[in-house]
This record gives structure tokens, C-alpha cells and sequence, in this order.
């Protein structure tokens, strides 16, 4: 790497194709001028060990850091010389796969050891993953088994109850499960298991200890998986020799160092092929001031992308991360922090995480998260890592486009958060009792909003799922103007108090707004959570060394409802909920639905709207524009446009395409509808997701501005319903559902 002086406000960076120079590059950071820019000139720039990763410290002068088209940060190495598996090797597979399978000796590129496996999950500390294969820039896949789907957990070790008198297995003594694959493998030391343990809503991946493969018994290594072993529960096999049998399976032999894998496209070896070593961040900014970090591409690494603490006046924009082991961007304690137009995918973590502005005096961090295209987040820590995990005081996060996330969305703790003019489908596709964007269980966050956002599609199991889920007496969010589209819960109000809920249009929801009491429940959990856990929060704010209660100042003179919440503590009252509902419009069957323990409840519900499909400009592929001169506008509806949600394309340098589509049935054919609303092209699969029916996917080639139909013969019994799902690997071909009915 060499550093070239243009003058004294300009260098520029060329790489040699070799390891990155960071106390080169820290060298001139303290050189230049005010007002500087320091250019990445096109190229590979690698970052194998943390003696390349850069750390700048107290730096508090005006920097640009950018990189030109073409320049990458890669927290690994590139390896090369692919080879078809040697006979000896072969026969370690099964017969099937045993042709298309390529191996890679890693010592040859400079890969003694790996980052190796650690419990991860729910709960867990946040940790390096363990070193992935990428392959011509997409992940590799590491094996696994079943490929799609899981094996039940069919019985435990030994007995105990839990909190909700469930029986369930204890974590150290295992569990059982059925099935004879594991026998066909060979002794090994280094398979884990993945599994939603007891929750839908808490995994982890946790390493074996003990397997007997006939009697489908697993003990785990401590600290063993997450709350208990519950029968029915879900989980699957990782990281297995044997079951590299598909197109981007992989699985690196840690005592030979060889890579086994078989090529995307089962053929051909990539051009390219690179193993992530880097454990902490690319890049790491702490005490400084009025730095901008424009165009980098980061990618290929075990640890984070990039990580700000104690700064100010930071901006990060038009960057690119991929294929990151933690979390991509990372800001805390920080001030005056933008990240904007950027896309982050494929990350084992998060997408973004903040935590910024102090709960105990409400100072704002003045942090916006904006415009970024985030998706194929939580790829191994599969909940609670989301494509934006916002706490503290004063966090805008708007028109950002989410999508194909495991669990939530958005996810805020804190006060004075907006969450604005967001776009997010696709996500909570394998949990449940989860929310696209959800908070919970404090009283005192106060002063935020989520409005404006095209909420659609959304998958989950079990308990199902929420739209804007507001948890465990979570109280006071403003939900405005929001667009719910296929949502199982549109709106939650899980037991709290002051919400308003206004203007909203919601489509085909079961409920559109489901309202429960659970701070007034009698039994034991909810009791300790609000009269203990709660109640303690409310008294008790705490952040930066600094304390403050819900009655002192700011609080009490910014939220003056606060005064109620503490008059029920003070008289020892369970806590009712409370929420006006007014001027919203229904295109649901289920609307508004009380549930459990919400008697004692204060509620407005007022000047709410219900329509038909043929309000819509066109419902068949969800577009809900309302058409002027209705009648929903009567009711002091405000029509709602669909395009301010997401991204805001004219500030971006590349966007994916916009294309809404629908599904129908006629004349024995299954019917595919799009209309692509940008002058992009969209080439890929669509596929079809159905628990009725098995369906193969097809490939779908839609033009800029274009509107069409692909018909998909599709054989139905007479007079059965079916439900099926299409979803594109695609970027920006949004998804689409319907029930379709063969008739005789």
C-alpha cells in the first residue's frame, strides 16, 4: 500500500494488493490539514488481523474519508487454487455430491488457523463469528441439516417447570430428538445445533457434546441453549462434512485447513474465494470529531464493519457493507451521527445499532439512520439483531428500506425516537410473539413515533406476529399514518397507557389493533413485572452516572401523564391500559379486538372508517393509494402515498427497483402480476411458498416500467383452499400472498 501527497488537503491511498497499512494511514490522519480528503484509490484492500484494522483516536479536525468505485475493505484473505476433491477425499461424502465437490488448501494462502465456533444467540455477548467462505462476493453456505426446515425436539433428559407450569427438559441434560441422518455421519467434534430452544422468539447455537445417534440423544456444551428443552420445539444440525450435497454448501476441515464446497452454480469454481479472519472492526473511531466516510465497501469479515464511540458530528454515507460477521455499523455514546444511503446485507448480526443520547437528562444524540437498503440481516444471532437496533434519546430512523430479516425490523428502547417513512416486508420469517418493529416494557419511553411506514408481508410461527408491536406495557407511542398490508397484528397495545393510534389504513389484518390488559393481570409473572421490575424503572432512570426518576425533571414537565402511572404505584393499584383510536380506515375483516384483562381499560375509539377493496387504485397488487373524492375522507382520513415510504431514490447513486405484484388463479393457472414503478430491469426467481402444496419456483424477467403477468400452471383438488406465498431473491420485487379456491 502507498500513500500519495496531491497537496496538503488531499492523499491518496493505492493498494498493492497486499495487507492494509493502518499505522500508514493513522500517520497521515495526524499529518493533514483541516479540511482534508484522503482518497482510496480502485482496489482490494485486506485486513487479515487486527494489526490492519484502523483505530483512529482524538482525531478533531474536518477528514473525508473516501473511496473510489471499486475500492473494497476485505476483513480476510483471498485464497485460490480450487481443486475437484481427490478420491481419498471424495469418499468422506455422500455418493451423490461426491462429483461436483471442490476443495482449497488454506495453508497455501496464508490461513493457519480459523476463527472457530462460539455459543451465539439470545442473550449471548456479541462475538467474532467463526470464519465463512465467500464466494465470487455471495456467502457460501455452511452445511447443514435438514437444508430447509428443522427437526422437532421430541423429549428432554430430565423434567423440570417452568415459569408457566410447562413441563420442559433441563438445558444440562439434553434432549431427544428422531431421525437416522446423524448415523450416517462420521465422528466428529465440531457440529453444532441451532434451535429455538423453548421461544419462538430466543435461539442460539450451541456446540455438541455428547451424541448417541441411536437413541437421538444430544447433550450441549455449556452454556447449553436458551430457558429449557421444550418438546416440539425446533433446531437443526450445522456444520457437517457429509451434508456439503447442495449448490453453496461449504465446511472447512479445521485440522487439515481445507475448504470442501460446491460451487453456486455446481459447476464451475468462482473466481474468487474468500475467507473472513478479522475479528474486530474494520474501522474504529473514538474521540473524534467531524469525520465523513464516503463510498467504502466493506466486506468478509468475522468481526463488525464499522464501530464510532464518543465522536461527534460523524457522517457515514453511500457505503456498502456485506457478508459481516457482527453487526455492520456500530455508533454509541456519539453525537450528530448520520448514516445515510447505504446498503447493509448479509450480516451475522445487525444491521445498524445506536445507542446514543442520555435517558437520565432526555440530551438528544441527534442521530439519524437514513435512506439505507438493509436486508439478509441476523444471518446466525437470529433475534434481537436487527436491521436497526435503536436506544437512548433522540434517534431519527426513516425512509429506509428492511427486508428478509429472521425477527424484527426496527427495534427501540428509549425516548424521543421517530421511526418515519420506513418500508420493511419480509421480516419475522422464522419467529414469533415478535414485532417488524417492536419496544416494550418501560413506562417512561415517552416521545416516540413510528408513522408513515408501509409495513407488509411479514411471516411468523407459533404466537405470530406484529406490526408495531408494543410490549409488556411499553407505553405512550404515537402510531400515525401507518400502511398495514398482510399483517397478523397490524397494531399491538400490550397493556399500556397513552397510546394514540390515528390515521392508519389497514389491509387484510387479523386484527388490524389488538388491545390486551396484562398490567391489571393477577397472575404471578405480570405481577413481578410491573410491580417489581417496572416499577423500579420508573423511579429509577439511569444512564451516563447520572439518575433521575419518572416524577423529577425533565420528565415530569415533558410528560405530564407520567403523574398517572405513579398514582397507581403509590396506591399500590394494578396499572390499566389506555389508548385513543380515531380517524383510521379498515380494509380488514377483524378491526379492533379487546382481549384479555382489558376491562379495566380507558379508551377513546372514534371516527374509524371501514372500505372495500375498490377504494384502492389497485388492490390486486397492493397498490393503496386512496382514490380521491371518497368517502374515507370524510372521516378526516388523509390519503397516505405509498411512494414517501422507503427509500428516497433521487439522493441515492443505485437503488433496487420498485415493483409491486399480486397473485390470482384463472383457468387452471396460477397468476403472477407485477408492475415495476422504476426504470430498472429485475431478473431472478420467484419463489413459492405454500404449506398446502409443493410449488418450484420460476424465473421471473420484468423490464423497467413495465406491468404484465406470468401464468404457472397449477393443478388444485375441487374445492380446496389453498395459501401461497411468492417471494423473490430478487431485491425490491416485493412479495405477494393469496388464498386461492378451486371450484368444480
Amino acid at each position: 500500500m502507498a500513500i500519495q501527497k496531491i497537496s496538503p488537503k488531499k492523499y491518496a491511498v493505492i493498494s498493492s494488493g497486499g495487507a492494509f497499512d493502518a499505522k500508514e494511514l493513522l500517520r497521515i490522519a495526524e499529518e493533514c490539514e483541516d479540511g482534508a480528503k484522503i482518497v482510496f484509490e480502485p482496489g482490494d484492500y485486506y485486513f487479515p488481523s487486527a494489526e490492519n484494522a484502523v483505530k483512529l483516536r482524538g482525531i478533531r479536525k474536518n477528514i473525508a474519508f473516501e473511496a473510489a468505485g471499486g475500492a473494497r475493505f476485505i476483513g480476510g484473505k483471498s485464497v485460490s487454487g480450487s481443486i475437484p476433491a481427490p478420491k481419498k477425499a471424495k469418499e468422506r461424502f455422500f455418493p451423490e455430491a461426491r462429483d461436483k465437490i471442490f476443495c482449497v488448501d488454506l495453508k497455501n494462502g496464508g490461513i493457519d488457523d480459523v476463527c472457530g465456533f462460539v455459543s451465539r444467540g439470545f442473550g449471548r455477548e456479541v462475538t467474532p463469528s467463526h470464519s465463512e467462505a465467500f464466494a465470487d462476493g455471495m456467502p457460501l453456505n455452511l452445511s447443514r441439516y435438514p437444508k430447509n426446515g428443522y427437526l422437532e425436539i421430541t423429549g428432554y433428559g430430565e423434567e423440570e417447570t417452568n415459569e408457566w407450569a410447562q413441563k420442559v427438559g433441563k438445558l444440562d441434560k439434553g434432549f431427544f430428538y428422531e431421525s437416522g441422518r446423524p448415523e450416517k455421519w462420521a465422528a466428529a467434534d465440531d457440529i453444532l445445533v441451532h434451535g429455538y430452544w423453548s421461544w419462538d422468539w430466543a435461539n442460539s447455537y450451541e456446540k455438541i457434546a455428547e451424541i448417541d445417534k441411536k437413541s437421538g440423544k444430544i447433550l450441549t456444551e455449556e452454556p447449553y441453549g436458551q430457558y429449557a428443552f421444550k418438546p416440539g420445539q425446533r433446531f437443526n444440525f450445522y456444520n457437517i462434512l457429509e451434508e456439503v450435497t447442495e449448490n453453496g454448501d461449504y465446511y472447512i476441515d479445521k485440522k487439515e485447513m481445507i475448504l470442501y464446497y460446491i460451487p453456486h452454480n455446481g459447476q464451475t469454481p468462482p473466481e474468487e474465494i474468500l475467507i473472513s479472519t478479522l475479528k474486530e472492526p474494520l474501522w474504529s473511531v473514538s474521540g473524534c470529531e467531524n469525520l465523513c466516510f464516503e463510498g467504502f465497501r466493506m466486506e468478509s469479515t468475522c468481526g463488525g464493519g464499522i464501530a464510532v464511540e464518543n465522536c461527534g458530528n460523524i457522517k457515514i454515507s453511500a457505503c456498502e457493507f456485506k457478508n459481516i460477521g457482527n453487526c455492520a455499523v456500530t455508533i454509541s455514546k456519539c453525537r450528530n451521527v448520520t448514516v445515510e444511503n447505504c446498503d447493509i446485507h448479509d450480516c451475522g448480526d445487525g444491521g445498524i445499532s445506536v445507542s446514543c443520547g442520555n435517558r437520565a437528562t432526555l440530551e438528544p444524540g441527534n442521530v439519524k439512520i437514513d435512506n439505507n437498503h438493509i436486508f439478509k440481516i441476523a444471518k446466525w444471532t437470529r433475534t434481537y439483531q436487527t436491521a436497526v437496533n435503536a436506544s437512548g434519546v433522540g434517534i431519527e430512523i426513516k425512509n429506509n428500506l428492511i427486508h428478509d430479516c429472521p425477527h424484527t425490523g426496527i427495534l427501540f428502547w428509549g425516548n424521543e425516537i421517530q421511526v418515519k417513512n420506513n418500508e420493511i416486508y419480509s421480516a419475522l420469517l422464522e419467529t414469533g410473539d415478535a414485532g417488524a418493529v417492536y419496544t416494550g416494557r418501560d413506562y417512561t419511553y415517552r416521545g416516540n413515533a413510528v408513522s408513515g411506514n408501509y409495513i407488509h408481508h411479514l411471516g411468523g410461527v407459533g404466537m405470530g406476529t406484529m406490526g408495531i408491536y408494543n410490549d409488556d406495557c411499553v407505553s405512550g407511542t404515537l402510531m400515525e399514518e401507518n400502511i398495514f398490508f398482510e399483517v397478523q397484528r397490524a397494531v399491538f397495545l400490550g397493556g399500556g397507557r397513552n397510546f394514540l393510534v390515528k390515521g392508519n389504513l389497514f389491509v387484510d389484518c387479523h386484527p388490524s389493533i389488538e388491545i390486551d390488559g396484562r398490567g391489571t393481570s393477577s397472575h404471578a409473572i405480570w405481577r413481578k413485572m410491573v410491580d417489581e421490575y417496572m416499577r423500579d424503572k420508573f423511579y429509577n432512570i439511569k444512564d451516563g452516572g447520572i439518575s433521575a426518576g419518572a416524577m423529577d425533571e425533565p420528565y415530569i414537565s415533558r410528560y405530564p401523564e407520567l403523574a398517572e402511572v405513579d398514582g397507581f404505584y403509590r396506591e399500590n393499584l394494578p396499572i390499566p391500559p389506555s389508548a385513543a383510536i380515531e380517524g383510521n380506515v379498515y380494509c380488514s375483516n377483524k378491526k379492533l379486538e379487546f382481549t384479555w384483562d382489558y376491562e379495566p381499560g380507558e379508551f377513546t375509539v372514534r371516527k374509524n372508517k371501514s372500505v372495500g377493496r375498490d377504494y384502492f387504485e389497485d388492490y390486486t397488487i397492493g397498490l393503496f393509494d386512496i382514490k380521491e373524492g371518497t368517502d374515507a375522507e370524510m372521516y378526516g382520513f388523509k390519503r397516505l402515498e405509498m411512494a414517501k415510504c422507503g427509500l428516497d431514490e433521487k439522493r441515492r447513486k443505485a437503488n433496487p427497483p420498485r415493483i409491486l405484484t399480486g397473485l390470482g388463479f384463472e383457468a387452471g393457472n396460477l397468476v403472477f402480476k407485477y408492475k415495476n414503478f422504476s426504470d430498472i430491469n429485475a431478473k431472478g426467481k420467484i419463489r413459492l411458498y405454500s404449506e398446502d402444496i409443493e410449488l418450484a419456483p420460476f424465473e421471473a424477467d420484468i423490464g423497467a416500467n413495465s406491468e404484465g403477468a406470468i401464468k404457472i400452471p397449477l393443478e388444485i383438488e375441487p374445492n380446496k383452499q389453498i395459501s401461497i406465498e411468492a417471494r423473490s431473491d430478487v431485491a425490491g420485487i416485493r412479495p405477494c400472498r393469496a388464498k386461492i379456491n378451486a371450484m368444480r
